[in-house]
């Protein structure tokens, strides 16, 4: 698990100041789990690729899963400390 800022290289920036990559496939029980808990405690969200085309989207989190890269975005300094105050 890689824990780091978004800049212009990463697709959730702007609009997520924090994310979460997971790199291997033994990591997708653990990106499972905590975006079951993301969903628990910030709400509902939807994955980053369709995240711009809902009218009202959660603006706390998001996640993209694609063949290249599984992360979770995090909006603000509130919710990552969440995180890690759960998760590290």
């Amino acid at each position: 698990m890689k824990i780091g800022k978004t800049d212009k290289r990463y697709s959730g920036h702007p609009h997520f100041k924090h994310f979460v990559a997971f790199g291997t496939s033994a990591e997708i029980i653990q990106f499972n789990n905590i975006r079951q808990w993301c969903w628990e405690t910030f709400g509902p969200s939807s994955e980053l690729e369709i995240y711009h085309k809902i009218p009202e989207p959660n603006k706390s989190w998001c996640w993209e899963l694609t063949q290249w890269s599984t992360r979770i975005y995090f909006a603000g300094d509130k919710e990552f400390q969440w995180f890690t105050l759960k998760w590290r």
